[in-house]
């Protein structure tokens, strides 16, 4: 069987699957991540299949999350 994971780009998320992603990979599938373009290599580099996905970003530059600003927008105008 084919396994399609999906993480954020960071560390925290793609860490805290690989005990499934292995386990599946022990038990002969074979699995892949979808991810962030700028994060795919990080899950080459981990020996895993990684395809671009979803807007790019990084989870430690948080000006660069799509739509946190709209958010903080959102709420100032509620508290106004």
């Amino acid at each position: 069987m084919r396994v399609l994971l999906t993480t954020p780009p960071g560390f925290s998320g793609f860490n805290a699957s690989l005990t499934l992603a292995e386990g599946l990979r022990v038990a002969g599938h074979e699995v892949a991540y979808a991810t962030a373009p700028s994060f795919a290599g990080n899950i080459v580099d981990a020996g895993y299949l990684a395809f671009a996905a979803g807007p790019d970003y990084d989870l430690s530059v948080p000006e660069s999350i799509p739509g946190i600003h709209e958010a903080d927008r959102k709420s100032t105008r509620l508290n106004s």
